[in-house]
């Protein structure tokens, strides 16, 4: 006959040692998502400080200029043709961000909307400026510029706890 008290404890044994393993490796598993989460993040803001450095040459050229006024739009297009080449230089590094956004999908990381919508916005004038720089369109420049601004100061709020002292004070030329 079947001894129904080892049966039950038997069961009870099971189910118990079943809800351990289950609680005991979620944190594990939400453990190894936030670690690849930041990793991405990490990976993603390095992209965009690396091209932001970049983008501060383009800067220091145009401040570097006899009597540049930075507020004068029209005043960005007077370049040598050395200066040009330097800023097409400077433009082809900034295209390194679309890599970053891959990191993403590398790592099956999604980003929380807002998140996702500062730093592509982001991008998108910081591309837009540079593009403007090169092409004599002086009514987009400084729109381009204000809207880089603006999307830069939610990357600073938003990913704060991910950025170094080199990322944050690197963007002097940005805010």
């Amino acid at each position: 006959m079947v001894d129904w008290d080892t049966v039950l404890v038997v069961f009870i044994i099971v189910i118990g040692l079943g809800l351990y393993f289950r609680h005991a490796t979620k944190p594990r598993i939400e453990q190894v998502y936030e670690s690849n989460r930041n990793y991405a993040i990490n990976g993603m803001l390095n992209d965009i400080y690396i091209m932001d450095r970049f983008m501060g040459h383009v800067f220091e050229l145009l401040d570097n200029k006899k009597g540049f006024d930075p507020h004068d739009e029209r005043q960005l297009f007077n370049f040598s043709q050395k200066e040009d080449d330097k800023i097409r230089s400077y433009y082809s590094q900034t295209h390194r961000i679309s890599d970053a956004f891959k990191k993403f999908s590398d790592y099956n990381v999604h980003l929380k909307q807002e998140e996702y919508e500062v730093l592509i916005n982001y991008v998108y004038f910081s591309d837009q400026f540079v593009e403007s720089l090169l092409k004599p369109r002086e009514e987009y420049v400084k729109d381009y510029l204000e809207q880089r601004k603006k999307y830069a100061k939610q990357i600073l709020k938003l990913f704060d706890e991910y950025l170094s002292k080199d990322f944050k004070s690197s963007w002097k030329y940005h805010l």
